[in-house]
């Protein structure tokens, strides 16, 4: 065994195989490239574990994340059945032009998996098993999504139709394409006419004419779109799963660029109009869901505006006030908010397993938003130790709900960021790369907003919560660290309740939240609430009680477990709490319990 002083200690480079670019599964054998001829020894992956390799010496933690506090070499990984199919050898070549800048969403993912067993199947039903019907083509297809990943990229690697150019933009351009998996990515970028080459035009040179900004649609392996007016309609705006637009400006306009590639496709372009020194790359540029947005951005760790630095980030969206807005949203990790998203009717939220897929311990906050109901206001929580902790949401109908931790007023400071009539709008948020961020929301952006730039004074700044959010009863202590979530509402005038279920535990399925149907078509939300998991509404008998059974997990945490609408408080008190249909209930939770309370 090798001396503690003799181990390398190196870190995957991303956690997906690096051959057929599938994510890696905990308990998945991999091998490890350590160097350009050799791996490592055959192991079981574990995200965030570490596997030491005795007869090379070497330790490999498994995070996969691109600020590893292990630091060291980047080794690509690869399950060890695509390492042992491989058909040709794993170049360097290879491993540029098929590297993920970040991590694609679940939804590209799966479409991708789709794309690829369709693909086949139908290779295969014109083919080898023509004879068979389509759906055994398909399971076999199923089969051999791997298989099929490898060889497709690796012979695409091969191709050497891509190198980088200096475009001018006193000439015509023209674009070559390559499809990947379905996705069409500019190849090359060249000034040649028709007769010279093959190509799309997509820039028509004029006399005079000055071009102060290229609008660049990119996604996590390549550049999908170069446009040199800003696009107005069409299928450019429309919200493709992982695609995000940037751009390359210059105030006195640009005179030429250079299109830099992997070898296979175009990943950068380059202000060419200077000396090398003075350059500008669109890489460090932010990422936004649509070209050309002026927006205002405010950095949520100081609620101030942000005055240049932002870069290196994607920023996604949400619609606001759309009409028949059902609710939002919020997934929130310890102190920062994860995830916001807003429900639609005809349009669902995200597929149940993108939202699984946020890290764990996430709890999810939910706003209903009733007819005639929309957003007023977004405030941001301030607190002296943490920065932002919460953000605050307002309704025309006096509605708040507090979406983070629950903290005392001591040194709080309340600041309006958002503030709009009822008429739709976008909030922009940065995306978190799946597989190399901690889920953390640093920056809102909005189109407009009704209100100044943040400040300590006047109607934009406060130092408590509004009296709605002031509960009657203390946060439960437990532990210093444990951050606590609240809830309230008033019992009275209740038609229907609908309760929500984490199915996701191994052992027991505790309700986490509760959507409480008013007999007026209002609705209110306690605990945590996801509308995927909710379960059919129960309808209520205001001449009973309702009870609530409490129980402790497997952890000995207490939670609820069952949920009764009428009756009477005839049963064991000690699991049992009898709520009556008035005064206010409260519902404390934290990412592993719960504790309710009634007054009134």
């Amino acid at each position: 065994m090798a001396e503690d002083d003799d181990i390398e200690h190196c870190c995957v480079e991303a956690p997906h195989c690096r051959l057929c670019h599938f994510q890696l599964k905990d308990g998945e054998l991999v091998v490890a490239a350590i160097r350009v001829d050799r791996v490592s020894t055959t192991f079981a992956f574990r995200r965030h574990d570490t596997f030491e390799d005795d007869e090379e010496g070497i330790a490999i933690h498994l995070c996969g994340r691109s600020l590893c506090q292990k630091r060291g070499r980047r080794l690509p990984c690869f399950h060890d059945e695509c390492y042992g199919f491989r058909p040709l050898p794993i170049t360097s070549k290879f491993l540029d032009a098929t590297e993920h800048r970040f991590g694609p969403p679940l939804r590209e993912r799966s479409r991708r998996r789709g794309y690829i067993q369709h693909t086949f199947a139908n290779k295969l039903k014109l083919g080898p098993l023509k004879q068979l019907h389509m759906e055994i083509c398909d399971i076999v297809a199923g089969y051999l999504v791997r298989e099929c990943a490898i060889v497709t990229s690796q012979e695409l690697a091969l191709s050497d139709n891509s190198i980088d150019s200096l475009v001018e933009l006193s000439r015509d351009i023209y674009a070559r394409y390559v499809s990947i998996e379905g996705i069409p990515y500019v190849q090359a970028l060249y000034n040649v006419s028709p007769s010279e080459g093959e190509g799309l035009r997509v820039f028509k040179a004029r006399r005079g004419c000055v071009v102060r900004s290229i609008y660049v649609k990119y996604d996590h392996l390549g550049i999908r779109g170069v446009h040199f007016d800003l696009p107005r309609d069409g299928p450019l705006y429309s919200s493709a799963c992982g695609v995000w637009w940037t751009e390359l400006s210059r105030r006195n306009g640009i005179l030429c660029f250079t299109a830099k590639t992997d070898g296979l496709k175009i990943r950068d372009l380059l202000d060419s109009t200077d000396a090398p020194p003075k350059r500008n790359s669109i890489v460090p540029a932010p990422g936004w869901p649509m070209p050309g947005l002026d927006c205002r951005v405010i950095d949520l760790k100081t609620c101030q505006v942000m005055r240049g630095g932002l870069s290196r980030i994607r920023m996604s969206s949400f619609d606001c006030n759309a009409p028949g807005t059902k609710g939002y949203l919020v997934g929130i990790f310890g102190l920062r908010l994860s995830k916001i998203y807003a429900h639609h009717p005809g349009a669902d939220l995200p597929c149940r397993a993108e939202l699984d897929s946020v890290r764990d311990p996430t709890v999810w906050v939910y706003m209903p938003i009733d007819p005639d109901e929309y957003l007023e206001e977004v405030w941001a929580i301030w607190h002296p130790s943490f920065g932002c902790i919460a953000l605050m949401l307002l309704t025309n109908a006096e509605r708040v709900v507090l979406f983070g931790a629950y903290f005392p007023n001591t040194g709080l400071k309340f600041h309006r960021i958002y503030a709009t009539t009822n008429r739709p709008s976008r909030v922009y948020f940065n995306e978190c790369d799946p597989d190399n961020d901690v889920p953390w929301i640093k920056y809102l952006a909005f189109e407009n907003s009704e209100v100044d730039i943040p400040s300590c004074s006047g109607t934009n700044y406060k130092t408590q919560y509004p009296p709605s959010l002031i509960p009657a009863s203390p946060p439960p202590y437990t532990m210093s660290t444990e951050l606590w979530y609240y809830t309230g509402c008033r019992m009275e005038n209740v038609a229907e309740i609908a309760c929500c279920v984490d199915d996701g535990k191994a052992t027991y399925k505790p309700i986490v939240g509760m959507m409480l149907y008013y007999k007026d078509g209002r609705r209110s939300c306690l605990g945590q609430y996801r509308p995927d998991l909710a379960l059919a509404p129960l309808r209520i008998d205001t001449a009973g009680l309702l009870r609530i059974r409490m129980q402790k997990t497997t952890e000995r945490y207490p939670c609820v477990a069952e949920v009764r609408v009428q009756g009477t408080a005839d049963l064991d008190s000690s699991c049992w709490i009898n709520i009556p249909w008035h005064g206010k209930l409260e519902w404390w939770f934290s990412s592993r319990q719960c504790t309710l309370r009634h007054f009134g």
